[in-house]
């Protein structure tokens, strides 16, 4: 009688090359998720710059200094009436986790932070290094109607090449 089955020979051979394509594949997962989280704070980083964009276009070319500066705020700093109405800004709140709704701002509310949930998604100052952090550095003018802005965005380790400027 012949017995069928396989031998340790065989079923150690099996475990060595499910242990080598594991040893390949585990890493490459490991980086593609990374990536995949830089690429979304990419994302963030250019959705915050329409964000100021379209704040510049409704504050005549003016950019505000901060994430909570109004519309109404920076038309008063260049001269103009107070306008009620113009209460737009671009996230409602100078740092945070997400816009802040109550304050109309021009981020979307679903703005996270990819690497990090519960820390901040933006800030309104000079780059820091929080994971996935987008900051908006104003660049000076009026104090509250600035001339330019920056964009940039902190990776998993340090801060993105990748820089976002007015007008690009």
């Amino acid at each position: 009688m012949k017995e069928k089955g396989f031998t340790l020979i065989e079923l150690m051979i099996v475990v060595v090359i499910i242990g080598i394509l594991a040893a390949i594949a585990i890493p490459n997962f490991m980086s593609m998720r990374s990536r995949a989280k830089e690429a979304s704070l990419k994302s963030n980083m250019h959705t915050l710059q329409l964000a100021a964009e379209d704040f510049s276009t409704m504050s005549e070319g003016a950019y505000p200094r901060t994430c909570a500066t109004t519309v109404s705020e920076v038309l008063v700093a260049l001269g103009y009436p107070t306008v009620l109405t113009a209460v737009k800004s671009i996230a409602g709140a100078v740092a945070g986790l997400a816009p802040q709704s109550a304050n109309n701002p021009l981020l979307p509310l679903a703005f996270k932070n990819p690497f990090l949930p519960t820390v901040n998604a933006w800030e309104s100052n000079a780059p820091g290094a929080i994971a996935g952090c987008t900051y908006y550095e104003s660049l000076p003018g009026t104090g509250v109607a600035e001339i330019a802005y920056s964009i940039r965005g902190y990776g998993k380790d340090a801060l993105l090449v990748l820089i976002l400027t007015a007008g690009q």
